[in-house]
């Protein structure tokens, strides 16, 4: 991600830890707030958000151009994982538009969300979904809203956000980005060699730097109850 943002003039923000909660697996929440401090800053353009097992595959696509022909939507997802419901989505990679009102709603509401969990649920939580909401399940719930309270003054929320198909989306897994989610995967180190040799077989790195100028990747163990997910 950092490189094809590098080559292509894109900002690039990584964050590594967890912004609040007090389990690793909470990090899961991060994009909630990376979202609302770039809102809080000022800024109006669109983000793409992608989670750490994602990854893009060609660095020559005309990103800029495809989301100024989207200009007129507040977010993209990749949706449709239920036949029938478009708001049924991945949030593995999405695109928010802060330059749009429903795309500065969506970040303010998805803030929103997790803000109203009372903090001894957020702190004594121990097993993702199962004591908590998912972050995946926050966003559902907010666009199933849009959907059927139309009290925000548009006459179709479905017109404020474009549901791609999940598996052709570009925001998602599909031409452009790709991503290795854990329920297929044997173990994290499978997961890593999976997208390893997906890259590899893409794109010819090499031309661009070594493998050797990275840190070696870390896995924790997550036998422990109190980290484990």
């Amino acid at each position: 991600v950092g490189l094809f943002c590098h080559l292509n003039g894109f900002k690039y923000i990584k964050y590594i830890g967890v912004k609040c909660g007090t389990n690793p697996w909470m990090a899961a929440y991060n994009r909630i707030f990376l979202l609302k401090e770039l809102l809080d800053s000022g800024h109006k353009d669109w983000v793409l958000y992608m989670d750490a097992d994602a990854y893009m595959t060609d660095m020559d696509f005309d990103l800029a151009g495809y989301f100024t022909e989207r200009k007129e939507y507040g977010g993209i997802f990749a949706g449709h994982i239920t036949e029938g419901v478009p708001y049924d989505i991945n949030s593995g990679g999405f695109a928010i538009n802060m330059a749009h009102p429903m795309g500065r709603q969506f970040v303010q509401d998805y803030y929103q969300s997790f803000i109203d969990i009372p903090d001894d649920v957020i702190n004594g939580a121990v097993f993702w979904e199962r004591d908590i909401i998912n972050d995946q399940h926050m966003i559902y719930l907010m666009l199933e809203g849009y959907f059927k309270d139309f009290s925000c003054g548009l006459s179709s929320v479905g017109e404020s956000f474009l549901f791609e198909r999940t598996n052709e989306a570009i925001v998602n897994n599909g031409p452009f980005i790709k991503q290795v989610i854990r329920s297929p995967s044997i173990d994290f180190n499978g997961r890593i060699d999976a997208m390893s040799k997906d890259i590899d077989s893409k794109l010819n790195l090499d031309d661009f730097f070594s493998w050797n100028d990275f840190p070696p990747k870390l896995h924790f163990d997550v036998s422990h109850p109190r980290i484990n997910s």
